[in-house]
This record gives structure tokens, sequence and C-alpha cells, in this order.
């Protein structure tokens, strides 16, 4: 995707002693949101959650971002996972909820069922089909200093999501209770 105008104008500014003026369609242009999500939100690791709401197995936890669904899992075995909440079968979220815990994700539209590290389980295709094409798209999970990490852009294990400094008490705090505010704020 090319860069909008707008924004390419803002890099030679930048780039100069002018006076910086950001033309308003930065704030406001469909083309620089979709080219924000492309080029930062989906390539960028983020932190999702902390490990302390993870203490339990088969537990799962849903978050949004830049147009994308994902459901984090912790399966029986401990291991963590980030899949796509998109039903292979029709296309539809397999999970609603924004966390909970259970043994398989089940989606509410006709009832495909996955196990936590997203392998179909039910139903039991064509023995044609080879079973291990048949899971949820995931993408590349880790714990830093208590932080779960999701990495969108299929990347963990570089530098980047180890990059910069965070507080060491992170590495043993606990969630006592999670929080949603509403703001009109960007």
């Amino acid at each position: 995707m090319d860069l909008p105008a707008s924004v390419a104008a803002l890099a030679r500014q930048l780039g100069g002693n002018a006076e910086f003026v950001p033309d308003a369609e930065l704030l406001c242009s469909p083309e620089v949101f979709a080219a924000e999500r492309e080029r930062i939100f989906l390539r960028s690791s983020i932190a999702v959650d902390h490990q302390s709401r993870f203490a339990e197995a088969s537990r799962y936890c849903r978050f949004d971002v830049a147009g994308l669904s994902i459901l984090v899992t912790r399966d029986a075995g401990g291991a963590l996972y980030a899949l796509r909440n998109v039903c292979l079968h029709a296309g539809y979220p397999i999970c609603d909820a924004e966390g909970g815990a259970g043994e398989r994700l089940v989606c509410p539209y006709h009832g495909w069922e996955y196990a936590l590290d997203g392998r179909l389980v039910e139903p039991q295709l064509s023995a044609r089909i080879d079973p291990a094409r048949l899971r949820l798209k995931h993408y590349p999970v880790g714990v830093r200093d208590g932080l779960i990490v999701v990495d969108l852009g299929g990347v963990l294990g570089s530098s980047r999501p180890t990059d910069g400094v965070l507080p060491a008490w992170l590495a043993t705090a606990k969630v006592s209770q999670p929080a949603r505010w509403s703001t009109t704020w960007d």
C-alpha cells in the first residue's frame, strides 16, 4: 500500500527545518488509518494480558486490535496460544466473551469445536483431508516480565518483542480485577 499523500507530506515536513503543520486528513482519513493498521498495528507485538490471569489451565481471553479478533488460550499442559477468532467453516467469530475457561472453543454458528491449541476437533472430516491443516490461524505468543505478548507480525523470537524497559515488578504482579473505561478520546 502506498502512503497517502498527507503522510508523505508530513515526512517531508519533519525532515526539513520549516514549521510543522500537520494536515487535518491525518486524523480522519480512512486511507491514513488503513496505512497505520498495515504498517504499525499489524506488524508489532502487543501486550494483551498478564500471566496471572492464566494461572489455571484451560483459560482463554479475547482481544480485538486493528480489525482482528484474537483468542489467547492456555491448554491443560500450560502452553499458550494466540489464535484468530474466526471459525474455519463460515468465518463466524468463535468466541464473543472477553474471557473464561473451558476445554474447547465452540463456534456458536454451526457448533464446530476447536481444542485450545486451535486444532479442529469436531466435526471429524474425511480421511482425505490432513487434520493438521485444519487449525485456526495462529500468531507467535510469549511471556515477558509477566506480560503476555502476541506478535501480530509473526516474528516473535526476534529482538523486537523484548526491546525497551519494563518495570521489574510486572514479573510478580497479579491482576486483581480487569476494568474497562469508555472515553470519547482518540
